[in-house]
């Protein structure tokens, strides 16, 4: 049974402001509060909730830290919610069993400024049988 998505995004991640490997997440979160009349999200950043609040959204993003990969990544596919990688990076140090193109969208955080952003996030949104398809 899979839980009622409330919001449109969710980033579950440590931040460290001081980190230039985190700017990515700091990014993502300011953007997308930035936008919240565009985008609705209940949890961005660090949450002590994050096995409540990842299954309400209908996308996570994965996002760098000390690496390209992180374990969220399996957080978020158990939870019923759509990944979004940041770079491509992230695909390859995956294993190959999966097709993860298929289950995931890709923001390439790498060469993106906030209005790039913000359009190509409408676009995995609006994209309601794409969103199905995954």
């Amino acid at each position: 049974l899979q839980p009622i998505k409330e919001a449109d995004i969710a980033m579950i991640a440590t931040m460290k402001p001081d980190n230039p490997d985190f700017r990515d997440r700091e990014n993502i979160c300011n953007w997308v509060r930035k936008h919240n009349e565009t985008f609705s999200t209940r949890a961005c950043g660090f949450s002590q909730y994050m096995c409540h609040e990842l299954p309400r959204a209908k996308l996570g993003f994965h996002v760098r830290g000390d690496s390209p990969g992180s374990n969220r990544l399996f957080d978020t596919l158990l939870s019923g919610t759509i990944p979004i990688f940041t770079m491509k990076k992230q695909y390859e140090i995956l294993p190959g069993w999966i097709e993860w193109e298929r289950v995931s969208y890709l923001i390439n955080m790498e060469t993106l400024d906030e209005e790039s952003f913000v359009r190509e996030l409408e676009k995995i949104l609006n994209d309601e049988a794409a969103y199905q398809e995954k």
